[in-house]
């Protein structure tokens, strides 16, 4: 596959990741408040998606680590906003089982193997294990966010409110 295929995936991600950020602020500051449309979290599984693939046709393992972690918060944060069961019933199926299949297809086809899987000849091991670390952390605002969610039983990104005693210590 071209390369340039493979970056204009990458490119297109990172893009829509971008745009969904800023179409929640834009939303948010038109509110006043925070809110969090479903287009924000479409966007970010189509971008996590493209992420995906891009990550698979780099066999960049970060990049898929990262994007598993997230992909299926995006789903359930479309559950919780009564949006997930809008979308065709195949395509739901095809978004749940596709990095599952994708990762099962290439454990056994030999793509992937436990003892090269942290090693890739264009990415220093070093930066590898950057990039895994940094995609962990990166990706704990989202599982703290999921957790809020599921706590609260919506979707939002907002953060727990400090009591009216506390708002005037500092953090």
């Amino acid at each position: 596959m071209s390369i340039w295929i493979i970056y204009t995936l990458g490119f297109t991600a990172q893009l829509l990741f971008s745009g969904r950020s800023i179409l929640q602020w834009v939303i948010s500051e038109k509110n006043k408040r925070v809110l969090t449309p479903v287009l924000f979290w479409e966007l970010s599984l189509v971008a996590s998606f493209l992420l995906f693939v891009y990550g698979y046709l780099r066999n960049d393992f970060a990049k898929m680590l990262g994007q598993m972690l997230t992909y299926f918060i995006y789903i359930r944060n479309m559950h919780l906003q009564g949006q997930w069961f809008k979308f065709p019933k195949i395509l739901r199926w095809f978004l749940y089982l596709f990095p599952i299949i994708i990762l099962f297809i290439g454990y056994n086809n030999q793509v992937y193997d436990r003892a090269l899987l942290f090693q890739n000849e264009n990415i220093p091991s070093w930066l590898l294990i950057l990039g895994i670390v940094a995609q962990v952390v990166f990706t704990m605002r989202f599982i703290y966010q999921w957790y809020y969610s599921e706590k609260r039983r919506e979707s939002s990104l907002r953060a727990l409110k400090k009591s009216p005693k506390n708002l005037n210590k500092k953090d």
